[in-house]
């Protein structure tokens, strides 16, 4: 997301609304839909010098600091103040409540969540500063938060705004009925606080209204369907993690990690009990007391399955997906109940320091009970392993696009979703011609613009061009503006040039709603612009003494802050230390071998391959990365061995994913035995009847104990472990003589069919192609296994080659073996 939105940028996208080499480099418009402010920040970090991995652990630094910050500045902030020991005892829990951490180290896709925490607490503070002492500055700073937070993450926004509304409402209520009893104007801070929210609305509108008034334009069905079901994700029982220390593992058998610990629960329960005694004792309820009381029920009762009416039928509630989402919030309210485990600071030295003490030992508890059992597996990543390729080749692997899970924000032409383009096949962008006669490459390509030059005649021709159409996207012929459109299936752009010779100019320019939008957001700003720039020539022109006495009484509060600004620069010393030790210290290039799992380490990366019993692959070279069929892939393997044993190498298709390929196309068994590093090479045939397409070497190894386990360096068990990729492309094998089984249209010719039964409950379809023209839609293929009465025994309805080489992707007169396996 971070190198995307980085070309964006320097594309010349503000706001960034494009992923310009997402979808296999077809365009995803995953920002215009994904809040994403945090990453900005990050970009900033990664174009002043520091790597992607640096710039992210900065991010990430700098969201549990204002978490915390936040968390201590609103427990002060309330009109009966918490302690600074409490304050700073809300700080600690806050930063090391379960599903913060879980944020930062289990939901690798999560950094705008872990930002939207830092937020929570710092609109509470500005909503309290507002009604404390109302001013148009203290209501901008609410705006300015809020709409922070909507830019940050729109889900956490969505589910944090009923609970801002209801703060505003309980305590500015409360503040207007104590203070109508003394003088008039006892309404006016609710008002400004509820005018805030509106106006941080108003402030990040260029971002919400596109994402909802844009949804019909992208395929998001399934965002709120079969994993991403509300009901599958309620918390009941399994609310609270019974182990002392918390499990940050995902996995069968495990507890879900997306849950409460048990010395979080248990604090939040004493803090619950100590503030209601309290209370008892001083026979004074707040209206902050309510508030919290409230806030974590709610935030509690969403979690849980008593809540299913309200996901079921209040609208764009079950945009949320999960649940346990709304531990965020309630990891927030909790937090401040645990504050209240802290006595209030007494009169003397010795009492104060036990204070501290207290609060210093909990906050310690807490951290220990989240973080002991904390083991992460760090990816060695340089910036060279962050690019075009690699985001694609992510997308290949895993089947998903744009770095969502699934595919839920492609644009809605596009059917069926794709798993590969002729990008990822490392051959050039190649247009289609839907109507009349037509050539054209890709003359230059920079973030969200194209240009082509396209040869048209002898009449006009449409043609569509492999980017994906959304809404913006514009085609000009010579400077000339024409309609563009999606093709049917594909989704591409679709316009139409005359006869002859054109430059074709390609841009996702913006429409009139997000026009609008930026509109309205630069027209909120004003305000706030306007009164800053007021104030700042009023303090200039009348440096009025009043005011240098409240500069002076500030400062002296602040002084007295002592621990907090003590730390607050402590702090502030670690961060700038990291940031010169990460700045300095960059990963170098390694020569290790790339791998990539599905289990654990979804990400092409260099390190070592560790398996159980201490075999170790420490180097893999291939004598070449692209082939034809029928060629032979030579590779070295440096091993490490432990023992003596077995280490095996198999030449694999991506669409194993899929359940449908077979377990190798290609094997290679080689013999090890201990005594030092060896090195072997191995022979893989690739054999001439598979598609064309991107290929994997897998390796396993097994000793006298069997089949060994493949481990991360946290020794965490790997999936099956696939090596380097591989291409293997050519035009295929001239096809013999005679007449075809089948035509399929104009374009596409069945040359020969025969099954085979590699497996007792596997039929084997074999069937070759030819491409008799270009083909410009995705066709799909149906199989039918009838026997002799017509009764139906299997059935497969797919992309051809099950979308890893589709009919978009076919040369003109290639010949395209194809093999699909039906379950019996």
């Amino acid at each position: 997301r971070l190198q995307q939105l980085i070309s964006a940028l320097q594309a010349g996208q503000l706001p960034a609304r494009w992923m310009p080499a997402a979808d296999y480099g077809y365009g995803y418009p995953f920002f215009n839909y994904y809040a994403a402010l945090p990453f900005y920040l990050a970009a900033g970090l990664k174009l002043y010098g520091f790597s992607y991995v640096a710039a992210l652990k900065l991010t990430q630094t700098a969201a549990l600091l204002a978490a915390a910050a936040g968390a201590y500045a609103w427990a002060r902030a309330l009109p009966r103040p918490l302690t600074r020991p409490q304050a700073l005892l809300a700080a600690g829990a806050y930063s090391f409540a379960p599903f913060h951490l879980v944020n930062l180290y289990v939901r690798g896709d999560s950094l705008s969540e872990l930002w939207a925490m830092a937020l929570y607490p710092l609109v509470l503070w500005s909503a309290q500063r507002c009604l404390n002492r109302p001013s148009l500055g203290r209501t901008f700073a609410l705006a300015g938060f809020t709409a922070l937070l909507v830019l940050t993450h729109n889900i956490s926004a969505l589910n944090f705004m009923p609970f801002a509304g209801l703060y505003l409402l309980l305590m500015g209520g409360a503040a207007a009925r104590k203070a109508a009893r003394k003088a008039g104007g006892a309404w006016r801070p609710l008002a400004l606080g509820l005018l805030a929210l509106a106006w941080g609305l108003a402030l990040s509108a260029f971002f919400w209204l596109p994402a909802l008034r844009e949804t019909n334009a992208v395929q998001i069905a399934d965002v709120t369907q079969g994993y991403f079901y509300y009901g599958n994700h309620f918390r009941s029982a399994d609310l609270v993690q019974p182990s002392v220390l918390f499990s940050l593992e995902t996995g069968p058998g495990l507890p879900s990690p997306f849950s409460m610990s048990l010395a979080q629960a248990v604090a939040t329960l004493g803090g619950l009990l100590v503030m209601a005694a309290s209370a008892l004792r001083a026979r004074r309820w707040t209206a902050s007391d309510s508030f919290l009381v409230l806030g974590l029920g709610l935030a509690t009762f969403m979690i849980t399955p008593a809540s299913a009416w309200i996901w079921a039928h209040v609208p764009l509630v079950r945009f949320a997906q999960f649940p346990w989402r709304f531990l965020s919030i309630q990891a927030l309210f909790a937090a401040m109940l645990i504050a209240r485990l802290a006595p209030g600071q007494a009169a003397s030295g010795r009492g104060r320091a036990a204070c501290w003490a207290l609060a210093v030992g909990v906050a310690l508890v807490l951290a220990t009970t989240s973080l002991g059992r904390l083991n992460p597996d760090f990816i060695p990543l340089t910036d060279a392993d962050v690019t075009d390729q690699r985001i694609n080749l992510l997308e290949y692997f895993s089947a998903n696009i744009g770095s969502t899970i699934g595919y839920e924000y492609l644009p809605r032409a596009v059917a069926a979703r794709p798993f590969t383009s002729d990008r990822l096949l490392d051959r050039p962008a190649r247009l289609k011609v839907l109507s009349g006669t037509a050539s054209g490459s890709l003359v230059w390509e920079r973030g969200a613009q194209q240009g082509w030059s396209i040869e048209a005649g002898p009449e006009p021709a449409t043609v569509a061009v492999p980017t994906h159409f959304w809404p913006g996207w514009t085609a000009r012929v010579d400077g000339r503006l024409v309609v563009t459109g999606a093709a049917d299936g594909l989704g591409w752009i679709v316009f139409e040039v005359p006869a002859g010779q054109h430059d074709v100019l390609l841009e996702l320019e913006t429409p009139p709603l997000r026009a609008g939008a930026e509109a309205a957001s630069l027209l909120a700003l004003a305000g706030p612009l306007g009164f800053a720039a007021w104030r700042w020539a009023r303090d200039r022109r009348w440096p009025a003494r009043p005011r240098q006495a409240k500069r002076y009484q500030s400062a002296t509060a602040a002084s007295k802050a002592g621990v907090p600004v003590v730390a607050g620069f402590g702090l502030a010393g670690l961060v700038i230390a990291g940031s010169l030790l990460l700045h300095a210290f960059q990963p170098a290039p390694s020569s290790l071998p790339l791998s990539i799992d599905f289990d654990q380490l979804t990400y092409l990366h260099r390190d070592v391959i560790r398996f159980d019993g201490g075999t170790r692959l420490v180097g893999v070279t291939y004598a070449a990365d692209h082939l034809a069929r029928g060629q032979t892939l030579t590779v070295e393997t440096n091993w490490q061995p432990a023992a003596a044993g077995q280490a095996r190498l198999s030449l694999v298709p991506a669409s194993n994913l899929l359940d449908q390929a077979p377990a190798s196309l290609a094997t290679a068994t080689e013999t090890l035995t201990p005594g030092g590093p060896v090195t072997t090479t191995s022979a893989l045939a690739i054999p001439n009847n598979i598609p064309p397409g991107v290929y994997f070497v897998t390796v396993q190894w097994s000793d006298e104990a069997g089949a060994r386990t493949a481990r991360t360096a946290a020794g965490r068990p790997r999936g099956l472990v696939h090596l380097a990729p591989l291409w293997i492309d050519d035009a295929g094998s001239a096809p013999a003589g005679g007449e075809p089984l089948a035509r399929f249209g104009a374009g596409i010719e069945l040359l020969s069919a025969d099954t085979t039964q590699p497996e007792p409950e596997v039929l084997q379809v074999n069937l070759t192609w030819q491409a008799r023209a270009d083909i410009p839609a995705n066709v799909e293929i149906g199989l039918r296994l009838r026997d002799a009465a017509g009764a139906e025994w299997a059935a497969s309805d797919t992309q051809m080659a099950y979308g890893y080489y589709p009919t978009p992707l076919w040369r003109p007169g290639e010949v395209v073996p194809d093999f699909y396996r039906l379950r019996l």
